[in-house]
């Protein structure tokens, strides 16, 4: 099946459920349950939109989130797929945190491959990037176990949502060395409309190269159905790099994603959307299905807007990148409301203080926002996360009330001492 631009269209990728356990500062600013998820598709809806696809040629499906292991159906759901043969490759992406017990098992449903986002290797840092402490370890024990079911393929997604020391970076490499997986590196994408930041390709290239001591060299070998570009390390060793804003790879798009309320939606960067479950409600057929899917992929646009993009109305899940349906919080304009702006208006984090009601309130760039009260406010903190970039903690004696986004440590010195002068 090729869209209006010539691509073929070959890979599907399902959000299963918007649920998560982890609530990462680009994704989600809180853990999303499963018992929140009312609007879930029964597996012969998702049956019947995956024949659908089949019909039109698609020889990949991919399961996401969310985090796909909270879909309470999941291993009926593989099995199922894997049952029919429709489908040349099927592969998971997962936080990794509920693999350990279930890897064994979903192999022999079917699975061929996983991928497990992991964004640090260090444990304060992995808490302040999966908003939660004490979870590393379940995600390493996740990936061993991945490794040891002997999956067609395990992959690591790393997102680069700050700029990596070369401390870092060394560190890093000795794992992806040490490991039997393809690491990936994953370029922050600006959803919510805040400012792009992060490393571009280029800058990451050049740093491996520093770090590892020689230049990363082409590599042709093609790892899965996805858009990333594989270079070797000095080592050998193939590493891939997906940097979709500042190396765009629109040209080559293969995919669809299917929101967990039953949308096509077309790219992750646009709102274009397809309704597939109410015709599936409604008795459609899986060939009627096929028909609509084809039209509604001519509606397919040939590219994203860049980094400097509008936010999409709303963002399709899935763990590379794995995105809330979250509003962005307006500031208010009330006389008795004070406001510190550290980066701009244009990196949409303020904090304001309430002269009337005496509350400092915190509005983050993807809907985290918490108030404290100014007469329980003991101490401010600035945690440094890395080289550039750290947090800003509000205290109440012992108690940390409230932890910024992950900032540059200039606007966390800058509203630090905003808060300080009342």
């Amino acid at each position: 099946m090729k869209d209006a631009w010539g691509r073929t269209i070959e890979y599907v990728r399902l959000s299963l459920t918007d649920a998560c356990n982890f609530c990462c500062p680009y994704c989600r600013p809180a853990e999303i349950t499963p018992q929140s998820q009312t609007q879930l598709l029964t597996v012969d809806e998702w049956m019947t939109i995956l024949e659908a696809f089949h019909r039109i040629g698609v020889k990949a499906v991919r399961l996401t989130g969310g985090e796909p292991l909270l879909y309470p159906h999941i291993e009926e759901l593989l099995g199922r797929i894997n049952d029919t043969g429709w489908f040349e490759d099927i592969s998971m992406t997962t936080n990794g945190s509920l693999l350990a017990s279930r890897a064994q098992r979903l192999k022999k449903l079917g699975l061929n491959r996983v991928n497990i986002s992991l964004d640090s290797l260090e444990s304060e840092a992995f808490a302040t990037c999966v908003g939660k402490e004490g979870q590393l370890e379940s995600v390493l024990e996740g990936i061993r176990s991945a490794i040891n079911a002997n999956f067609k393929s395990v992959k690591i997604n790393t997102v680069l949502s700050r700029y990596w020391t070369d401390d870092e970076v060394k560190s890093l490499l000795q794992y992806v060395e040490k490991w039997p997986v393809v690491w990936r590196f994953i370029e922050y994408m600006p959803f919510q409309g805040d400012a792009f930041h992060g490393p571009t390709f280029d800058e990451w290239k050049a740093q491996l190269e520093r770090v590892s001591g020689g230049p990363l060299t082409e590599v042709h070998s093609i790892y899965g159905f996805g858009p990333a570009t594989y270079l070797a390390l000095p080592s050998g060793k193939a590493v891939g790099f997906i940097f979709s804003m500042s190396h765009s790879y629109c040209d080559t798009c293969n995919r669809v994603r299917l929101t967990s309320d039953g949308q096509m939606r077309l790219c992750l960067l646009r709102d274009d959307e397809a309704d597939l479950v109410s015709l599936v409600r409604n008795g459609a057929t899986a060939e009627a299905l096929a028909e609509h899917i084809e039209r509604a992929l001519q509606r397919k646009q040939e590219r994203h807007d860049g980094i400097g993009m509008d936010k999409p109305e709303r963002q399709c899940g899935a763990s590379e990148g794995s995105m809330g349906f979250f509003d962005f919080l307006k500031p208010r304009s009330k006389e008795n409301i004070e406001s510190c702006w550290p980066g701009g208006k244009f990196l949409q984090v303020h904090i304001e203080y309430d002269t009337v009601k005496a509350v400092f309130t915190y509005f983050g760039r993807y809907g985290l926002q918490f108030s404290v009260p100014k007469d329980t406010l003991t101490h401010v903190v600035i945690k440094e996360v890395s080289r550039t970039h750290s947090v800003l903690q509000l205290y109440s004696g012992e108690d940390c009330v409230g932890t910024s986004d992950l900032l540059p440590t200039e606007a966390c010195n800058t509203m630090k001492d905003w808060v300080l002068q009342y």
